[in-house]
């Protein structure tokens, strides 16, 4: 399991998610939180010695900060194919 020791986040509570126009609204596909949508706020590098990997950091509608597995994520404003 990689560890990191420091995750610094400033998110505004004062502007309702609606007004964060510059997040993009995400699907999570797999795991434990399967069909919970929600917003990705960025790119998240974890490492150990021996790794990096590499999250999405994402604002569910519950209000939870979730570090998700980037094969889960689903952009919802990207066309279906």
């Amino acid at each position: 399991m990689c560890g990191f020791k420091d995750l610094s986040l400033y998110l505004d509570r004062n502007t309702a998610i609606s007004e964060m126009s510059h997040l993009r609204r995400v699907l999570i596909k797999y795991g434990p939180r399967f069909n919970d949508k929600g917003y990705f706020h960025r790119y998240v590098y974890m490492s150990n010695r021996d790794e990096t990997i590499t999250k999405a950091l994402i604002e569910l509608d519950s209000g939870d900060l979730e570090l998700i597995d980037l094969r889960s994520v689903k952009f919802l404003d990207r066309p279906e194919r």
